[in-house]
């Protein structure tokens, strides 16, 4: 692959979606915790966003979350979401032993975590079903496919998890 079209598969509305949603899960966090304890300032704890949202992000792009041609069982992008979500709530604990600052809300960064793991999968969910049914068959390419019946059933099932949509107009 050429350099100047490595990024051709990417599917950069999926991540415009997940920057979105996780400062939405941010939010939601805040208020939820803000409820139960007392919070500095919202822009007191920006500092977390700007750690975690990229951390989270270069793990889902490595773990290639990123890519149209990737196929998307449910048990993968569970286990991705879940995986990217610890890994920078770590980094971000890490952080707490170097730094020893008081005024960091633990609870905060604890429910951030959880919250954000729920609200990506729900998201990547919500975006996969509204991809799918979104796709017209009138802009995909039209297809006939060279195979047995077999091989079609197989191309179908792998053709419905990734975001590459073609009308497959007939097999022979």
């Amino acid at each position: 692959m050429h350099k100047s079209s490595k990024l051709a598969y990417a599917n950069i509305i999926q991540l415009c979606f997940d920057v979105l949603f996780l400062i939405m899960a941010y939010g939601f966090t805040y208020v939820l915790v803000a409820n139960m304890t007392k919070l500095h300032d919202l822009t007191a704890y920006l500092w977390i966003l700007i750690i975690y949202i990229p951390l989270w992000i270069s793990i889902m792009a490595f773990r290639g979350m990123y890519n149209k041609t990737t196929f998307y069982y449910m048990d993968r992008i569970l286990r991705n979401v879940i995986l990217a979500s610890l890994l920078s709530g770590l980094s971000i604990g890490a952080m707490f032993y170097f730094i020893r600052e008081v005024s960091i809300s633990r609870l905060l960064i604890g429910y951030y975590i959880f919250y954000s793991i729920v609200i990506m999968l729900l998201e990547r969910y919500v975006f996969s079903v509204i991809y799918r049914r979104s796709s017209s068959r009138k802009t995909t390419p039209k297809i006939i496919l060279v195979c047995s019946k077999e091989t079609y059933s197989l191309f179908y099932q792998y053709l419905m998890k990734t975001q590459i949509r073609y009308n497959i107009v007939g097999v022979v």
